[in-house]
């Protein structure tokens, strides 16, 4: 009887070694080492949260005008004495703030009323007032002027838009005691409606 053949070896598939791990440079590796064995830093978010403070607003209306017509109606008639009554508003809104005066604390402040920049009316020392925050306050104010010269073509404008409401003067207020809010200004304000904001 014939020697039995051995089986076939058993195929084994060619052991493939890992490729090294790439090179890193030396930086690299170098903050690897030294942060190796140490903990991680944590990650600190901050959320700040803003508290805008509000703002002194001012305001200005004025309640009623007279004498803005000349008494003589002849064109070469160039004076006027004209009287506004006024409401001068603040509204303390800034926390930031003490107390806030227009004029007031024993000075006064000045005020005036223009038309398209020519002066009307004035007070050059208006006692005024002082509000606490978040306090509002609105003040009467008297403003006039005797035989205001008023150029020609100003006169007529002015008679021409107050009958239809549109006559629109620049008040503005000047309280020179205070550093800290010297004066502010309202624009184009009209009799009878408002109150204006003013800057």
């Amino acid at each position: 009887m014939g020697a039995l053949a051995s089986p076939p070896e058993q195929l084994q598939a060619p052991l493939i070694s890992p490729a090294p791990p790439a090179a890193a440079d030396d930086d690299h590796d170098a903050a690897r080492s030294s942060a190796r064995g140490k903990p991680a830093a944590p990650i600190i978010y901050l959320v700040y949260e803003s508290k805008t403070s509000g703002e002194v607003e001012y305001s200005v209306a004025i309640t009623s005008a007279d004498g803005l017509l000349p008494d003589d109606p002849s064109p070469s008639s160039s004076l006027l004495s004209p009287v506004f009554n006024l409401t001068i508003g603040v509204k303390h809104l800034d926390k930031l703030q003490g107390t806030v005066c227009v004029g007031g604390g024993g000075s006064t402040a000045e005020l005036a009323v223009s038309y398209h920049r020519a002066i009307l009316a004035k007070d050059p020392a208006w006692p005024g007032f002082c509000v606490e925050y978040a306090e509002e306050r609105e003040v009467g104010a008297v403003v006039w002027g005797v035989d205001v010269a008023v150029p020609r073509f100003l006169r007529e404008r002015l008679a021409r838009e107050l009958p239809r409401g549109e006559a629109a003067f620049d008040v503005e207020v000047r309280d020179p005691g205070s550093w800290l809010e010297p004066g502010f200004a309202c624009k184009l304000a009209k009799i009878g409606r408002g109150p204006y904001p003013c800057k």
